[in-house]
């Protein structure tokens, strides 16, 4: 995978989800586990010849660029990997291809391909499933680290598959400074977030493995890691939004361009107000998303256990969404609950992802805000219903939107 090197031309079109970093003492983000925690290769295939150019030193893990990969002992479905990396020496100059968005090599007005020199830094990358096509790159070419070499290259893939692992916009930091990864695997679908901002949107990764182990990866260059972990998405969690479509939402007082989906987004200009609900009711259950405000601050609503009439505003228990007042509850229409108001906001700066996670089980609804509880209702009346997004005003963008059954109701119907 030497001499490669990609170029695009186009920003990206959304920042990544707020980091969730390990604490002091070495724990993971809460909801992960760690598979290194700045100690000990435990969670690693590690041979003895291994051991001399794969070692911790200083809560990191340095290799040398010599002998092989690094395994995971244990193989992972569906997930979402958080990893730092670091290519922590500059080597010679070097000129390699540029590649175009749609994943092809450029070339020159007489046909030859087109190359730039650069400052070589080194090659590494993060292998999923166990197979080395489906590896997540590492290095410091002018697009940036995140593209999928083995499906970019791969003349047999269509044209959207190799656009599609093709990063969207250079996000990497200089050499020799800390870099952050977030992985989301889910199905066959690949994205990729890199120190703030979304660079690889829900890749399609024909053929993937349906599991298998990760792997840091061997190429000859030094490379560092740190803080890595992984939480595993259950087998039972459900997409309430696809990526592509807004099928299973029914739009509520909107306008035709008021809710639309863009780059693995859900859309909403704010104008006229009104609502996206889901078409099958819920209960008990899991329910966690992404939120970010596009331009300014304003207000939106997360709406649980919402009833007809469909009008504005439905009876429902709204979890505020809303700048400045995320996590508290309010009551809309005849529903009931006691408690609701948020302990603390942290809530990120406008324009930066959210994440929301909503446990909805009997009358109790409890929220964590990016990764941390902050709000509970008890009492809650009703128990179930459909499930809503506001149009408020202000344009907002939601993704990654997640269902896990509890039991005892948590099927849609």
């Amino acid at each position: 995978m030497l001499h490669r090197i990609v170029c695009c031309v186009f920003m990206a079109s959304s920042l990544l989800a707020p980091a969730l970093t390990f604490a002091a003492d070495g724990a993971p983000p809460a909801g992960f586990e760690a598979l290194f925690d700045g100690k000990s290769l435990d969670a690693f295939k590690v041979s003895d010849a291994a051991r001399d150019h794969w070692k911790v030193e200083d809560s990191e893990i340095r290799y040398d660029g010599k002998d092989t990969h690094l395994w995971t002992r244990k193989s992972y479905r569906d997930f979402i990997l958080k990893v730092d990396w670091k290519l922590p020496e500059p080597g010679p100059r070097r000129k390699v291809d540029v590649i175009l968005p749609s994943g092809d090599v450029a070339t020159e007005a007489d046909g030859k391909k087109k190359e730039v020199e650069i400052q070589y830094g080194g090659d590494s990358g993060i292998y999923l499933r166990g197979n080395e096509d489906s590896q997540v790159n590492i290095w410091n070419w002018p697009v940036g680290s995140g593209e999928v070499w083995g499906y970019r290259t791969n003349g047999r893939m269509p044209a959207d598959v190799r656009a599609g692992v093709t990063p969207r916009t250079r996000a990497d930091k200089p050499l020799g400074e800390w870099n952050s990864f977030t992985i989301l695997m889910k199905g066959d679908r690949l994205s990729v977030d890199l120190n703030g901002v979304n660079v690889i949107s829900g890749a399609v990764l024909p053929g993937v493995a349906r599991e298998g182990p990760i792997a840091l990866q061997h190429h000859g260059d030094p490379v560092h890691f740190r803080a890595i972990s992984i939480r595993e998405i259950p087998e039972s969690t459900v997409d309430l939004f696809d990526g592509k479509s807004l099928a299973g939402w029914k739009k509520v007082a909107a306008a035709d361009d008021t809710w639309s989906v863009r780059d693995g987004m859900i859309i909403c200009t704010g104008k006229p107000p009104g609502f996206l609900r889901s078409e099958k009711e819920y209960g008990d259950y899991v329910l966690e998303g992404e939120w970010l405000f596009a331009g300014k601050g304003g207000q939106t609503g997360l709406l649980l256990h919402t009833r007809e009439p469909d009008k504005v505003w439905p009876p429902s228990i709204e979890v505020q969404l809303d700048h400045g007042l995320v996590g508290n509850f309010v009551k809309i229409g005849d529903v009931g609950y006691e408690g609701g108001k948020r302990t603390e906001n942290l809530e990120k700066p406008v324009g930066q992802w959210n994440h929301f996670r909503a446990t909805a089980k009997g009358n109790v609804i409890e929220v964590e805000v990016n990764g941390k509880k902050v709000s509970e209702a008890r009492g809650c009346r009703p128990t179930r219903g459909t499930i809503g997004f506001q149009s408020e005003g202000v344009e907002v963008h939601f993704r990654n939107l997640w269902l896990t059954p509890l039991g005892g109701g948590g099927a849609g119907r």
